[in-house]
This record gives structure tokens, sequence and C-alpha cells, in this order.
């Protein structure tokens, strides 16, 4: 059996059992075969699940394990063809005309082509400039890259169409491609050292939004693959601090490799303390839970004690503590966690109905979401907040940021980007939206071209220096001031209650047992009565 099936079948069961979604189901796994095939193929199957199902529950094959067989079943119908399966192979090609009248007669089958899965189809490619590494003007690098393109598609006509090039009219240092050439995109010399940026036009508004500034003091909560995290370096232009958060020691491993990559991580070498380089870089075998990877971004040409300082934590970002530094001098928050990938083009291809508010699914990641953001808020020097999804559902955006909204009145949600223009809402089926949510930012495939994404920034009010109940920690003092303070300061004293002889109770006042004092020892001997209120008087005036 053809080894691609079976990781294929696993990760389509895991897709379809609500456990996860693709991306997470694809890191699950330990996969022997090329990921992006494997990826591939279950993105497919999974967008033609219905009319598959369908028509191997007509011809009696639906009695096997269900992802790996709606996987060859996918290969046998619209993929290219069945290489190994055994046994499965042997039943489906057996049955293989069968299939073909069963599917094409799927009622599931003529809904393929909604509005909304053509838009995704048919998705532009989008590719962002990183400036890190290149300074190259932007018309000068689309003439470039179109010519680029066109060598390695190859002189037909009808590939001509396929590389265009264009400049994205909405979102600065991006360029748009047609869907067709995704296929040249990856072998191009600029892709593979990380000055070009395979990524959504709707990732690179996170970044964007939160408003950046040289010096600033940043942190991801949930940074890989690190796309997001990179374009947030760049945007600090060589200075200030920036701190990312990944729980799973896969993706950060993933996150590590795309930062070096994009904007030139080196780590802090272990052997020479507070140096760093080139020299320093050092791959991370294993990473565990509760691996902290610190290092300086180099890339555009920082020098000396330049560079972006980058603290990379494998554990969770809701076990860190506000109040203590370094997280208390935290300036901006970016916020994207894990939602149900609604806007997705393989969320929407798999089914547009799956993933609704009544979804137990859903509805557990909107509680998660909740506690992030509430925590986010909670860092007292926050003054912007950046919460955003790729979701397209309600009960994961405005009704997240409206609940925890309560509870911090000392935050508003202000216009994140004034140029970017919303498509009209849809009438709310529930109570109705918030005054607020028209400052909101959301896309949408049909009318922007892109994923659906929803993003809301959310600023700290200015006459408000914290949050509610929050207040400046205080300042720790060093071990020299406090030992000072000690000897210094008047001693306290504790009453020692002493029988007497006269079994009436006598009370000496003591000064408090300190270590090292010798004072405790007398404390334990007069309290076991063995020694009397006279000796220890005694003992007390030559200590002192």
């Amino acid at each position: 059996m053809a080894k691609i099936y079976l990781e294929a079948g696993r990760v389509v069961d895991d897709v379809l059992s609500g456990r996860s979604g693709l991306k997470a189901a694809l890191y699950a796994q330990q996969l022997s075969s090329d990921p992006r095939a494997v990826c591939k193929l279950s993105s497919c199957t999974l967008s033609n699940k219905a009319a598959i199902a369908e028509a191997l529950e007509h011809v009696g094959l639906d009695h096997h394990s269900h992802g790996m067989m709606l996987v060859m079943a996918y290969e046998l119908l619209l993929g290219h063809g069945l290489r190994g399966g055994g046994k499965l192979r042997r039943e489906l090609e057996g049955h293989a005309t069968e299939l073909q009248t069963a599917f094409k007669k799927s009622s599931q089958h003529s809904e393929v082509l909604s509005e909304q899965r053509e838009a995704f189809s048919s998705l532009p490619r989008y590719v962002r400039v990183n400036r890190l590494q290149l300074a190259e003007d932007l018309e000068v690098l689309r003439r470039r890259l179109t010519k680029a393109l066109r060598r390695a598609a190859g002189s037909e006509p009808k590939h001509a169409e396929a590389t265009r090039v264009e400049l994205d009219a909405v979102v600065p240092n991006v360029l748009r491609l047609p869907a067709a050439s995704r296929r040249w995109l990856r072998e191009l010399p600029e892709v593979e050292s990380g000055a070009l940026v395979l990524q959504d036009r709707s990732s690179c508004l996170s970044a964007l939004a939160a408003g950046l500034v040289p010096g600033s003091f940043v942190l991801d909560s949930c940074a890989a693959p690190g796309s997001k995290t990179a374009h947030a370096i760049e945007l600090l232009q060589a200075r200030g601090r920036l701190a990312a958060f990944e729980r799973d020691p896969k993706r950060a491993a993933a996150l590590l490799k795309r930062l070096r990559l994009l904007v030139g991580f080196a780590e802090k070498s272990p052997r020479r303390k507070g140096r760093y380089g080139p020299e320093a870089k050092s791959e991370v075998s294993v990473l565990k839970w509760g691996s902290q990877i610190r290092g300086r971004c180099w890339a555009g040409g920082a020098t000396g004690a330049e560079g972006v300082e980058v603290d990379v934590h494998v554990g969770d970002f809701l076990d860190t503590n506000p109040a203590l530094p370094p997280w208390n001098q935290v300036d901006v928050l970016i916020v994207d966690p894990s939602c149900s990938g609604s806007g997705l083009p393989e969320h929407h291809l798999i089914d547009a109905t799956a993933e609704t508010g009544t979804s137990r699914r859903v509805q557990r990641l909107a509680a998660f979401q909740k506690r992030i953001l509430s925590h986010a808020l909670s860092f007292p020097k926050a003054k912007t907040v950046v919460y955003s999804t790729c979701s397209t559902l309600r009960l994961e955006n405005e009704d997240v940021v409206e609940e925890v909204l309560c509870r911090y009145p000392g935050f508003e949600v202000v216009e994140a980007l004034p140029w970017w223009q919303n498509a009209p809402l849809k009438p709310a089926t529930g109570k109705p939206l918030p005054s607020w949510a028209k400052n909101c930012l959301r896309s949408d495939p049909v009318t922007h071209k892109c994923r659906g994404f929803f993003l809301c920034r959310l600023d700290r009010l200015d006459h408000l220096a914290h949050g509610p109940g929050d207040s400046d920690p205080p300042p720790e003092q060093s071990r020299r001031k406090r030992k000072r303070r000690l000897t210094t300061s008047a001693p306290r004293t504790e009453e020692i209650q002493i029988p007497s002889k006269d079994k009436a109770k006598a009370f000496l006042a003591v000064p408090k047992a300190k270590k090292g004092s010798g004072l405790r020892i007398l404390r334990r001997l007069a309290k076991k009565q063995l020694v009397g209120l006279s000796a220890l008087q005694s003992l007390l005036k030559k200590k002192s």
C-alpha cells in the first residue's frame, strides 16, 4: 500500500473528526512522504468529500477506513490513478465504472461551483517584499520578476497570462500574481533566499495594524509558522525587542527556521556569553517544553548593538505573569490564536456549513480565545493589542472582543487601517453588532480576492495608565539593599512564654529570630523549659 495514502488518510480522519484543522493535523503527523504532496492530496480529497462519500455508499464501499478510502477514491476518480494500495485498490478498481457514474450523479457534486468556492479556487498568489533583504524599487522588481517567471514557465503563449506580476493596490510592499503561477514561484532564487515571502495579503495586516515603531517591545502570543513575526521584526527597523511564543516544539522549530531565513535570526552563542553573529548559529536538534532560544536579527545590515533582540519561548503564553519583568514592559501584543479556520480555502472546500456557531469545536475555540485575549489585555504597560483570526464566524470574532471588553473597560476598539475598505456586512441574524464593530477589519474572498480574515485593534485609553485592578509592581530591590535595610532597621520583637517554678507564666520580649543570629536556638530552649527566665535574660544581655 502506498504510504502517502495512509498518511493522507490519517490527516483526513483528524480533520473530519473535528479534533483539528488541516494545518494542525499535518503538523501532528510523522510524515515520511513529501509534506506538500500529503497536504495537496488531503486538501483535494476534503474538497470533494461529500460527493465521494455518497458515491462510495452507493456502491457499498463505505465500510473501510474512512479517511484512507476517501483519499484513494479521490485519486481514482479525479487524481492521477492509484499507485499501490493492495486490497483497497483492487476493490476500488473493480467498481471504477459504478463509482464514476455515482460521482457524476451526486447531488453534492453540483454544488461545488458556488460563488464562494469558485472565489477560493481562483484566489491570486500574493508575495510580500522583505525589505530587510530587498531595497529595490517595486516597479523595477515587478518587471524583473515577470521576466524570471516567463523564463521558468517557458515560451508557450498559454503561460503568458499566468506569469503576469502586478503591484497590490491596497497593501504596501505586496505583489499579486495569478493562481497558476504557484508552480514556478518556489523556483525563484528570491523566494528560496527569503527576499520574497509567500504570504496572503490578509496575513500581512496584523503587523501593519499594530502601528509598530522602532524601539518597541512586541510580544507575539502564537507565533508559528513565523511570517507575521518576521513582518513585525522588519517593521521595528533593527531596533527593539520581540518575544515569540509557540506551544508545540515542532512548530517552534519551524518558526526558528523561518526567522533565520527571513530576518537573519542568529542565536546567542552558548560558549561565548553575550556574543552574537553568524558564527553563533546552531541548529536546534531537540526543542522541548520550556526551551528558550535567545538571539538577534541582523538582516538589513545591523551592526554592533543594533538588531532586534528576539526571544523564542517553547511554552504557553498564558503561563506568563504580566506583573513581573520583562513582561511588565511589553508595549504591543499580537494575538492570533487558534481558530476554526472558516476563512481558509480548505475549510470552505470541505463544507461551507461544517462549522457554525453551534459547533462544539467552535465553542471550545471561542472560550480559549477569550482567555488569551483577556490575558493580553492584563499586561500593565500594553498600549496596543491586535486580535486577529482567519475565521469569518461572529462567535470567534466580535463576540469574543465584546465579552472581554466588558472586563477591561480601559481599552477601546479603534480603526486599525483606514485605507482598508470592508465588504458590506451581512444582516445580523441575532443581536445587533456593537457600535465599535465598524472599526474592525474584515476580508472576504469574493470582495478582496484573499482569505477570510478578522482583525480588531484595541488601544488603552489615554486617561487610564493601567487596566482595571492593575497597578505597577513594586520595584525589585537588590539583595545588597535588602540586607542593608534589615541591619539598620529596628528589630522586631515577639513574646516567648516561659513557665516559672511557681507555675505562673512569665513573658519575655525577645528579638524575632533571624537566620544565623543565634536567637533561634535560645527561643527553642526557652520553649522547651531547658533555660529558665533569669538564665535567658543573662544570655540575652551577653548577646547584646
